[in-house]
């Protein structure tokens, strides 16, 4: 599919076409993403390429989360031979490692969260120190016990990738609490979401080393 040529929609307009679209098109939702952005005089555009920053990305009609254009398209290869040796160290493939980075820190290996997680996999000390982790915001020593503890939960929930990602976010107790299904919580709901989008894109952007 080509890209779409920017369609401007006013305010006064939105909601009625955007049920509409959604109505009308079901199937489109599964083999494209949407984007919107909202322009200084109100005007709402919608596109299925965004060329410029300020676009945001739709996950679905009921979602109110969404990842911006410069979090969806940004990447860096800067940390890619430590998820390597990482990804054959621990049996846990390097596009899912990278997914979850990118969602946690963005690749910002000094990211700390509200909450306290830390480093470019977003570790909380407990968790650190559990996976041996000796420098929270050192990229091998963080991307090292991340992985680990992405092969530990895969181990744990017998490969059930969701449950994984449900359980890096929310806590492995959370996800036995809710007898294994993802916890009802928003945040965990779109975490899954959004790693597994990344995961996507990385899987069509394979490491050259």
């Amino acid at each position: 599919m080509g890209p779409l040529a920017p369609t401007r929609i006013p305010l006064s307009l939105l909601t009625a076409l955007f049920f509409i679209l959604i109505l009308a098109t079901p199937a489109l939702k599964a083999h494209a993403d949407y984007y919107k952005k909202i322009e200084p005089d109100g005007t709402i555009v919608f596109t299925n390429i965004p060329t410029t920053s300020g676009y945001t990305m739709i996950f679905d009609e009921y979602e109110e989360e969404y990842v911006t254009y410069e979090e969806y398209y940004y990447s860096t290869s800067t940390y890619d031979s430590i998820i390597k040796d990482a990804s054959v160290l621990y049996g846990i493939d390097t596009s899912l490692i990278k997914a979850v980075i990118k969602t946690e820190s963005n690749f910002n290996p000094k990211a700390v969260s509200k909450k306290g997680a830390c480093g470019l996999m977003q570790l909380i000390p407990s968790t650190a120190k559990r996976f041996g982790v000796y420098d929270i915001f050192d990229p091998r020593s963080n991307i090292y016990g991340g992985t680990k503890y992405l092969n530990y939960l895969m181990n744990f929930f017998k490969g059930d990738l969701t449950l994984v990602l449900a359980a890096y976010n929310a806590g492995e107790n959370a996800v036995v609490k809710y007898n294994n299904q993802i916890p009802p919580y928003k945040e965990t709901k779109n975490y899954v979401k959004k790693v597994l989008k990344f995961l996507d894109y990385y899987n069509d952007r394979p490491l050259d080393l």
